[in-house]
């Protein structure tokens, strides 16, 4: 996995000051006099030393790029390239000041993931950024390889943090929302909404419902992008009990037999999303009239458009993250 932020390192600067020369700053940030943040659930036995006060100010900017893309082909170096050139010009005179200006790269393996594991390159144009900012670059690498295979299994994958997934569909849609609503009228809808999982409403899931789902719900209580394409929206959890009374399709034909499936999703057009219960993977389920007749595999009915529920969740975050790449900064 990887990460970049822009950082201002001064010595003479509060955070306040580096904050009204360079605009507000990602967490992380800290001023001089500042103490550190103590470590959270230590064991008794773990003696602390006493925090010693920051004597330099740290003004961080996290940068962003789409979720499912490969940031070490093209991410960084888009990322980059969108930065404004007076924040550029800014930094210059920070630099000038005598502060540190760094973009910093980190790179988190695992060792198991061979994307996480490839190179990044930086464009012209975002070298030139670089120079224009009088930044240098700084490097982080980090290696968790105890108790991993000693190879890698092609096709590997991360397993998704939903909770992370969650969060990070949130951001998205704040950042599409507010770069909507500077190149739009007034009164434009919402691009959507997650409703994270609740104790309070937490359904009872049917006892057929794929660890999958399960997971799923236990992160998130229903997703609605309905002003996003055509439309998504991931059912709340209680409609996985009221399949049959919606209407919900719950078997198709696959190469003439019938499959079970638990539709967790729909779009503004009428279409379906399923999960095959044998398998895993999502299938979409296009609008008819008859809801008595099982959707059949093929001949443009029922199509397979994730291999499973992780892959269609990450398609979802990119789509999303498309839309606010689309729109100028």
């Amino acid at each position: 996995m990887w990460r970049a932020y822009l950082l201002v390192g001064s010595s003479t600067a509060s955070l306040s000051e580096l904050t009204a020369a360079l605009g507000p700053s990602s967490d992380g940030s800290h001023s001089i006099g500042d103490l550190p943040r103590r470590p959270r659930r230590l064991p008794a036995y773990v003696k602390v030393p006493p925090a010693r006060p920051f004597d330099w100010s740290k003004w961080t900017h996290r940068l962003w790029w789409r979720a499912s893309r490969h940031a070490g082909v093209d991410g960084i170096t888009r990322a980059v390239e969108a930065l404004p050139g007076d924040l550029a010009d800014r930094l210059r005179s920070r630099a000038g000041l005598g502060d540190a200006v760094r973009l910093v790269v980190v790179q988190d393996m695992d060792g198991r993931d061979p994307h996480g594991a490839r190179g990044f390159f930086l464009s012209t144009e975002a070298l030139d950024w670089l120079a224009r900012a009088g930044a240098t670059l700084d490097i982080d690498q980090y290696a968790d390889l105890v108790g991993e295979s000693d190879e890698v299994v092609a096709g590997y994958r991360p397993p998704l943090d939903l909770d992370w997934w969650r969060d990070s569909m949130v951001a998205s849609l704040r950042r599409l929302e507010a770069r909507s609503r500077e190149h739009e009228q007034e009164g434009t809808p919402s691009a959507g909404r997650v409703r994270a999982a609740s104790t309070e409403r937490k359904a009872v899931l049917p006892s057929t419902t794929p660890n999958s789902l399960v997971e799923l719900y236990d992160a998130i209580d229903e997703l609605s992008l309905l002003f996003v394409d055509e439309g998504y929206v991931i059912h709340p959890a209680a409609w996985l009990n009221e399949a049959s009374e919606r209407g919900h399709p719950e078997r198709v034909v696959a190469n003439g037999a019938h499959a079970d499936v638990v539709t967790f999703g729909s779009d503004g057009v009428g279409g379906y999303f399923a999960l095959a219960v044998d398998g895993g993977h999502v299938l979409y389920v296009p609008p008819t009239e008859d809801r008595d007749t099982v959707p059949t595999v093929g001949a443009g009915g029922v199509r397979e458009i994730a291999a499973d529920l992780d892959a269609f969740l990450r398609q979802l975050l990119d789509i999303v993250d498309a839309h606010v790449e689309g729109l100028p900064a």
